[in-house]
This record gives structure tokens, sequence and C-alpha cells, in this order.
């Protein structure tokens, strides 16, 4: 199949919108990064690039084709600087991919298991990756780094993320010289350390998504009943787990019929107050917890890591839902209808791929 014919068929308007979307400021003030002008140009020049370099990765194929797909949603003009911002594309691109690669899944042969997860991993991680290459890490210290940070993910994603940034750099006009082609291939050629984390007592597991992602109902499936070997969640069960839900306890503290009453009525001084109450009693007891949160930036989870015990190994469950149905959750909530564009977008913007340097395990829920 040729992806990028398959792309242009599928989704004409989005490849409109790319070629719409400039990354000059305007015609005489141009953007010296990407002199080759709009988003898709550039699209088609480092895609192009992965399939002459490395013509049997299909994960580097999509990933290329992909990765800058949600610029048009976060273009922002700063006027007095006259340059044009992209702030946050690649966690949009993340959420934007995931619909058009279950489109590409359903056609059989496409992609192997896996794979799917390790293209949105690229995708997440690739505009902040390029500050691996920007300063002077060829060195046993950024690797031992990069050891910890990939253990969750494996070589191949690594490998793969190299790749990406080393197409995403070369596939422009520019006139950057930051990064140089000695860098890459000395990356390329050290692979990483295996890194398992010790085997502890309890478990963390914090869930990562915007609302209307299904952490709720995975919460409420996986870890409150049974399932049987090889099933979807098999391997999630525990005797003992508290599921700690912010949305719960705004209920449960305001009392009122709706969500949005609740909401509306309760001191959010209370349901803090109660999260960590159940937090500490929870471990406390020694009992494995279950974080069902949004979750999506490292500040906010840190908040739980930073006071986990150290008899708890840490995992990070990611839900990589797409645009279209979490747009089709959101209209059918009962009570509880947030404004996506305002709400769930600002959340799906300040994703982090979560990796080895905050958990010790790291798994992608499709």
């Amino acid at each position: 199949m040729n992806l990028l014919e398959w792309f242009q068929m599928e989704y004409p308007d989005l490849v409109q919108r790319m070629k719409n979307c400039s990354h000059h400021y305007d015609n005489q003030t141009l953007n010296p990064f990407h002199l080759e002008g709009d988003v898709f140009s550039h699209t088609l020049m480092v895609h192009l690039l992965a399939i002459r370099n490395y013509p049997d990765n299909i994960v580097l194929h999509l990933a290329t084709l992909l990765h800058d797909i949600g610029k048009p949603d976060v273009r922002t003009i700063k006027e007095d600087t006259e340059r044009v911002r992209f702030f946050n594309h690649a966690p949009i691109s993340f959420y934007r991919a995931i619909d058009i690669l279950n489109k590409l899944q359903s056609q059989p042969g496409i992609l192997k298991i896996g794979e799917k997860e390790e293209i949105l991993t690229v995708i997440a991680m690739h505009n902040d990756f390029f500050e691996v290459f920007t300063h002077d890490n060829c060195n046993e210290e950024t690797l031992k780094n990069l050891s910890k940070q990939f253990s969750v993910f494996g070589n191949s994603t690594y490998q793969n993320l190299i790749r990406m940034v080393e197409c995403d750099t070369y596939g422009k006009f520019s006139t950057d010289d930051r990064i140089n082609s000695q860098e890459f291939e000395w990356f390329k050629r050290n692979t990483l350390d295996g890194f398992e984390a010790e085997e502890k007592e309890n478990q963390l597991t914090i869930l990562v998504g915007p609302p209307c992602s299904g952490k709720t109902n995975f919460a409420e499936n996986s870890y409150n009943r049974e399932y049987l070997p090889g099933s979807l969640h098999a391997g999630w069960m525990c005797d003992e787990r508290t599921i700690i839900n912010r949305d719960d306890l705004v209920m449960e503290i305001g009392g009122l019929a709706t969500y949005q009453e609740s909401w509306d009525a309760v001191d959010q001084k209370l349901v803090d107050n109660a999260l960590m109450e159940k937090w500490r009693e929870a471990t406390g007891n020694k009992e494995d917890v279950v974080i069902d949160m949004t979750n999506m930036s490292k500040k906010s989870r840190r908040k739980w890591l930073s006071q986990v015990p150290k008899t708890y190994n840490t995992k990070a469950v990611v839900f990589a839902t797409g645009y279209d149905v979490m747009q089709e959750r959101n209209r059918n909530r009962e009570g509880k209808v947030l404004d996506f564009d305002d709400i769930i977008v600002r959340f799906m913007k300040s994703f982090v791929m979560p990796d080895g340097n905050e958990f010790d395990k790291v798994e992608i829920v499709l």
C-alpha cells in the first residue's frame, strides 16, 4: 500500500489544513527553520526521506507521515517577535493519529501487534527528543540516562525516535546547524543497556488520559472483577486495590443529583483533603492503588510519585483514545457534558508521554 496516497485520499480535509498551515509569519518574514513553507510540504520531505533511507520500516513511515498533523490545531502567531509557534503540537498529533491508525489497522496485513503503540510513542516524544541532539551529548552518561528513560519502551522505539528526529531535521530547508549527522550515527551505533525494575510487594497504577478516554470504565472493569487469562485485561486483577477518583469524591461530598451540580456546589479543598486522606489510608494499609484521574503532565503525576512508599512498583497506563471517539462519548455523557474544544483539547495539549524516569512500567491501552 502507498501510505501517502492512502492518507491523501482518506483525509483530504486534513491534508488541506496542513497545506494552508504556514510556518511563516508572512511572505516577508520567513521561518528560518522551515523555509519550505507549509506543514504538508515539510511532512512530504520527512516522509519521503524515511522511505528512502529506511524502506522496510513501516513504524517510521507512519510516524513521519503523522508527526505534525496536530500543527494546524495549535498554530499561534507571536506578533511581538513576528514568529509562528506550534506549542504542544506533538500531543495533539498523538491524539489525531489514533483515529487514522485505527482506520488503517482495519485493513489486514498492514500493522503488526505492537507497531501502533510504537508509532504513537514516537509521535508523542519526537519534539522533546530533539533536545538530545542539540547539545554535546555523545557520551556514556547520556546513554545511561536514556537507558533509564527508555527502559519501559525498548531499543526499537529508541532507535525509531533517533531516525524520526534525523528525518525531521533533514526533511526541510533550514538554516539550523545545531545538529550534525555524526551525532545521529553515534547514537544509532550505541544501543541501550537493559534496565529491570526491582519487583516489590505493592503497586501504584496511574491512569493517564483526557476526560472521555475510558479511564474510569477501564478501572471499574479491570480492577473490580476478575478476568479470565488471555482476556484484554488479564493480569490486572489484585485482591486489595483502592481506586482514587476525584469525580467520585465530588459526587459523594456534593451529594446532588448530577455531577455538574455537585461540582458547582462543593468546596474543592474538601475534595483535595478527601483525596489525600484516601491515599494515606490505602498506602498505610499497603493496598495497591489506582489513581483514576487525568494525570496528563509530569507535574500532575509527580504529586503521587513524589510520595509513593518504597514498597511500591509504579505503572502508567496511557489511554490512546482518538478525537472522534472522545467527542462521541462526551456528547453522550449524562449530566457531565464538557466543552470539548475548551476543556478536553486543553487536557490533550498538556499530555507528556510517561517514561522510565517516572515509572517502572508504561502500557498503552488502545
